[in-house]
């Protein structure tokens, strides 16, 4: 039905919103694949070891994003009356009443409040297409993490997406009386400098569970402090992670050659953060993950090389090197 379906365009990108079923979709100027899979880098911090060996992802809020730009708050005006309408829809009714039909103060408050509102309903999840990127590695991972693979079908979660990142040079202010407030968010979320292009970004729109609030982390938190906000720490099912790849920092002193193929890693203490992911990796419970380590390819580059890790007894671990990729 098509005048379900909203549809816009923005800096050549279609933007499409299915009324009827509530989906989006983005259709590039440009033929783009959707992979079967997606990465994560993350550093070796405690945060992310607990995410790793607990199988949840936290879905982040746009202050806490590394581009200050990103779902920039100011690509959106809102400056008439139809753009409040486009912007809270049903709510509208509740709005003029709250205010007593003040257009003034309710231009201040939806300008103010859209974003704090908008991401409570939903948490972003940054993805790429490779666990080989080497600015990748050295901005997100100081080649000391790691970096986790998942069949996103199988997270268990619900979520919009998996969408391309928009990268543009174009990126311009639009009011969203024309676009509306579905396809402005869609848009808001999705499109990013041109800078960030060797990230090859994809992006999931992660949603709280039903009758649930994600908690709000950027500014005027007091406004949104209630009982039963969800932490933005989703729980995923453990099938869902194909591999796990180790930064080729990963190792400090604590890793020795046996022979071209064979390494032992001891450990000191079962407190170090790499301990409790070869730990955890070690389980023979999930022997499906393949575990991945990176490696020099020359002076310049790496590649990954895929091996198996089996504990020896509570402190010491064997690694061996299958095959290079």
């Amino acid at each position: 039905i098509y005048y379900m379906v909203e549809i816009k365009e923005y800096c050549g990108w279609k933007y499409m919103h299915n009324k009827e079923t509530a989906q989006y979709f983005i259709d590039p100027n440009e033929k783009m694949e959707c992979p079967q899979t997606f990465f994560k880098y993350y550093s070796l911090s405690k945060n992310s070891v607990e995410a790793l060996t607990n199988a949840y992802i936290y879905v982040s809020h746009p202050s806490q994003l590394n581009d200050p730009f990103d779902c920039n708050k100011n690509m959106i005006k809102i400056s008439t009356n139809d753009s409040i309408k486009a912007l809270w829809e049903h709510l509208y009714s509740e709005l003029v009443e709250k205010f007593d039909n003040d257009l003034e103060a309710m231009l201040h408050y939806s300008q103010e409040a859209f974003m704090n509102i908008l991401y409570v309903k939903m948490g972003i999840v940054s993805l790429t297409t490779t666990n080989s990127n080497m600015l990748m590695w050295s901005h997100y991972a100081n080649h000391k993490g790691v970096c986790v693979e998942w069949d996103i079908k199988k997270l268990g979660f619900n979520y919009h997406g998996p969408f391309p990142i928009h990268y543009t040079n174009e990126i311009k202010s639009f009011d969203i009386e024309e676009y509306g407030g579905s396809l402005s968010m869609l848009i808001q979320s999705n499109v990013k400098s041109k800078v960030w292009e060797y990230e090859n970004e994809w992006r999931l729109l992660a949603l709280p569970p039903k009758f649930r609030d994600f908690i709000f982390v950027g500014s005027n938190t007091e406004a949104f402090k209630y009982p039963d906000n969800h932490n933005r720490k989703l729980a995923y099912s453990l099938s869902a992670i194909k591999s796990v790849t180790l930064g080729g920092r990963f190792f400090h002193d604590n890793i020795y050659k046996i022979s071209d193929r064979e390494y032992e890693i001891v450990y000191n203490s079962k407190f170090d953060l790499d301990y409790q992911i070869i730990d955890f990796l070690s389980n023979p419970k999930l022997s499906y993950i393949d575990i991945y380590r990176v490696t020099d390819k020359n002076l310049s580059d790496i590649e990954t090389c895929k091996v198996t890790i089996y504990k020896i007894n509570e402190y010491k671990f064997r690694m061996f090197l299958l095959t290079s990729l």
